[in-house]
């Protein structure tokens, strides 16, 4: 901290004995070297897979854990978030991508076994996206279908929603071009004066004026 400046060094991991890592004890050889780092940084990725867990920890921080993927176009690491919510995103889209492999439509029951995952998980899962409007169960135990929008569509549509029913508590909805120059509770002008488009830069030529 005196000179401003990091001492890096780089390691290599164990042979891991197990799926938990930990951070201190899977830096290869003897402890005494995590014993006098301030912060130390793993990079864990299994095998075929392109996104990876970079973990850290140290005396004056937290412990974090991000979620990294390698880009090979660039040859770098590129981050993509926390790793807890960007392995709920992935596990998310993984059930709607096994519904959309069924047609749209199937049971937990199913939907578990095509995705190795326990019924318990995808049935918590569904539910989520049950009350997000993404999938439905027309049927109390029924088949879980897949709802044809986007989480993006539904929440333009609540924004538009949202903003429509604030211009109305405005009595914005309610004026026409007629009254003071509101059209569909966006304020018009008056064209006096309309020339072609200019041939120079292509702008419409106009003059206005506002209803007072």
């Amino acid at each position: 901290l005196e000179f401003g400046c990091t001492v890096l060094l780089i390691d290599h991991h164990r042979k891991p004995a197990g799926d938990i890592a930990n951070l201190i004890d899977d830096v290869s050889g003897a402890t005494g070297k995590t014993g006098v780092a301030d912060t130390i940084i793993g990079l864990y990725r299994k095998r075929m897979e392109t996104v990876a867990t970079l973990k850290a920890t140290g005396r004056d921080q937290d412990e974090k854990e991000l979620a990294v993927k390698f880009d090979k176009e660039f040859c770098s690491w590129q981050y993509l978030g926390e790793a807890d919510e960007v392995a709920k995103t992935e596990g998310r889209q993984e059930i709607l991508d096994g519904l959309d492999d069924f047609g749209g439509e199937t049971t937990v029951t199913k939907l578990a076994d095509y995705l190795g995952k326990s019924k318990s998980y995808i049935h918590k899962v569904l539910c989520k996206l049950e009350t997000e409007g993404i999938v439905s169960q027309p049927r109390s135990r029924g088949p879980y279908k897949r709802v044809h929008h986007s989480p993006g569509e539904q929440g333009e549509q609540g924004e538009q929603g949202e903003q429509s029913e604030n211009n109305d508590s405005l009595g914005f909805n309610n004026l026409t071009h007629s009254e003071n120059g509101y059209q569909n509770g966006r304020l018009q002008p008056y064209f006096d004066d309309f020339d072609p488009p200019s041939e120079d830069t292509g702008y419409l030529n106009y003059s206005s004026h506002y209803d007072d």
